[in-house]
């Protein structure tokens, strides 16, 4: 940064401006596209973890930040994802609009820095290289041109649906947020070796892993743009002193790693474990193809995509071995074609380098996720806004050809972006709620996610649709004996209706599967009691409130089974261990005031009918008039 540096290299402010202008509209057309996932619900897969039934997300103090960067909830490690919940819990409450609306700033926002950051990029490239066969564009306007159409690819495909419609991967726009800003501000660095943007980069890095793991390869990412934009690796000396470098940076996506690999601990209901190496491989190569595939067609889009079955990966099988030859080719041809332009294998090394945490390599996870190609997909969609302005750029040459290539092109692209916009719009719709969504992954895959079928049976019990709901952990439960939580919620029904057999047929299928449930031992507890078996249903809600101390409903049933055996002073018990655990609940002074009253300590019983009529209970209330009459 001595005097014999060479200065700053700026730009006119009309081209600025231009670029800011760019964006801004890009990112605009993107937010008036997302709009209608403001009439979405919330939907039962992670929402009530994340959002609606986290009961951490109480109040914005210091209780709620300590949780927040301390605790490995939901099997996550994301301190600002859960404070950006929590304070759009503080200014919507549970009004999934608000949500929603924040979900779509930020992707709008996203897209506003993809557009900002293409444009550098390609302006950067172009003069570093020109004069040189490796510039793609002989002009600044063919890297605006270029930026715009990667900023539309981005903010408009229909495979950024899952990340912005779906509140509980608000993730995944926090962390490309600072991604994004972190990449900025390095750029910034790069140009004048300002060591004010240099920390400034890695603290925006250090925001974007605090939002989510995936980030971890941005040190790689840095190299890359080392090599490609700025040329400031040419040797394996430049090479090393680059890498020293992104040393801090390295140590922040190692803390990362450590932090995400020690909060999974536990197993992905959904996933795929004890997968064996060669066949992760084989899957990763296919998963790599296969995004690519969904960004040039995204017809086949799903909220999830089952893993394949162990004895169908193959070498030989048509779909892996493809996949591997094409992943081969795509590798090979960017180190060819990189001695006269660096832009196929820095697009193709940024998309790999960012998807190798999501592609199941280290260990067998889902097959595909939309989601995970919310940042991968820029190297792609940039290589694509290449394309779009070399092509535009041929439009001045002498001929027919140049003569029709520009109003072609830009009826190509109009249609393009119309039939993004609605594709987009129709995945959007997909994540109404929790019906539609997991009716869709049903009729995509029929027969092959129980998954699905329970968590829409759930929906459609919570919506009153029972004999719906039955019908969907019957298929559950038929795909995948084994199922725990269908059965549970199986059991639950049949004790509901008086099917107490065959309630007590599904928890103790639970049980078997599944000992440390206290849910199981308390609803098969709470049957018994129905059916009169008093000492076994006391044996289960005993156990139920040895697994779960914290358990309100455990101890309230206890209670009432307890009152019926005439064990008084245990009953009396259980209803006060009760009311410590939710002291607004009504019905359990009225029940312990009832048993005071049988016992003779009517003041006590006084206390507590007071209590629950206070707390608007209609027994209370009842008991509390009786009461005066004596």
């Amino acid at each position: 940064m001595g005097s014999g540096s060479a200065p700053k290299e700026s730009y006119p402010l009309k081209k600025r401006t231009g670029r800011y202008l760019l964006a801004a509209l890009v990112s605009a057309v993107t937010f008036a596209v997302y709009l209608p996932a403001l009439r979405n619900d919330f939907v039962n897969w992670d929402d009530g973890i994340y959002v609606y039934e986290n009961v951490h997300l109480g109040g914005l103090n210091g209780e709620f930040f300590r949780w927040a960067f301390t605790s490995f909830y939901a099997s996550n490690w994301h301190p600002l994802t859960w404070i950006s919940h929590g304070i759009d819990r503080a200014l919507w409450g549970l009004d999934p609009r608000g949500h929603h609306l924040t979900n779509i700033l930020l992707h709008a926002g996203n897209t506003f820095l993809a557009v900002i950051l293409a444009a550098g990029l390609f302006d950067a490239g172009r003069q570093r290289a020109a004069g040189t066969a490796g510039s793609p564009f002989s002009v600044g306007r063919a890297g605006m041109i270029a930026a715009g159409v990667a900023g539309l690819l981005f903010g408009l495909h229909p495979l950024h649906v899952e990340s912005v419609a779906w509140v509980s991967e608000r993730k995944d726009l926090l962390c490309a947020l600072f991604f994004l800003l972190s990449v900025g501000a390095y750029l910034s660095y790069a140009s004048d070796k300002s060591s004010k943007a240099y920390i400034i980069s890695l603290l925006l890095f250090l925001f974007a892993l605090l939002s989510k793991s995936m980030a971890v390869t941005l040190p790689v990412v840095l190299l890359l743009l080392d090599w490609y934009t700025f040329r400031r690796i040419g040797s394996l000396r430049s090479f090393g002193a680059a890498l020293a470098e992104k040393l801090p940076f390295a140590v922040f996506s190692l803390a990362a790693s450590a932090a995400a690999v020690s909060s999974q601990i536990m197993p992905v209901s959904i996933g795929q474990r004890g997968v064996p190496l060669p066949v992760r491989l084989l899957v990763a190569a296919r998963t790599l193809i296969g995004y690519l595939g969904e960004m040039a067609l995204p017809a086949g889009l799903s909220p999830l995509y089952p893993y394949p079955e162990l004895g169908g990966v193959t070498f030989f099988s048509l779909p892996y071995l493809f996949a591997v030859i094409c992943v081969a080719g795509i590798t090979v041809l960017s180190i060819v074609v990189a001695r006269k332009s660096r832009l196929l294998a820095a697009a193709w090394g940024y998309y790999v380098v960012t998807l190798l945490p999501a592609i199941g390599l280290v260990q067998g996870g889902q097959f595909m996720a939309d989601r995970y190609s919310y940042l991968p997909s820029l190297g792609p969609f940039l290589l694509a806004g290449a394309g779009a302005a070399w092509v535009w750029e041929t439009g001045g040459s002498p001929g027919l050809w140049g003569k029709t290539v520009k109003p072609v092109s830009a009826l190509a692209g109009i249609c393009i972006v119309i039939a993004l916009s609605y594709s987009t719009v129709k995945q959007i719709g997909v994540w109404k709620n929790s019906i539609v969504l997991w009716g869709h992954v049903i009729d995509r895959e029929p027969g092959r996610v129980p998954f699905a079928y329970f968590n829409r049976g759930t929906a459609l019990r919570a919506a009153g649709r029972l004999d719906a709901a039955m019908k969907d952990y019957n298929t559950a439960i038929m795909q995948d004996p084994f199922y725990a939580e269908a059965r549970l919620n199986r059991g639950t029904e049949f004790g509901k209706s008086g099917q107490y057999d065959r309630a007590i047929e599904d928890f103790d299928a639970v049980i078997g599967v599944w000992p440390a449930s206290a849910e199981a031992y308390m609803n098969r507890g709470i049957v018994l009691g129905e059916k009169g078996e008093y000492g076994r249903a006391v044996e289960d809600l005993d156990a139920a409130v040895s697994l779960n101390p914290g358990s309100f409903a455990a101890c309230i049933n206890r209670a009432l089974v307890m009152e019926h055996m005439g064990r008084t002073d245990e009953a009396v018990a259980d209803y006060t261990r009760a009311i410590s655990l939710r002291p607004d609940y009504a019905d359990a002074y009225a029940g312990r005031g009832g048993l005071y009253m049988k016992t003779g300590r009517k003041e006590e019983a006084l206390r507590d009918f007071q209590e629950a009529c206070r707390l608007e209970s209609e027994e209370g209330c009842a008991a509390l008039g009786a009461y005066g009459k004596r």
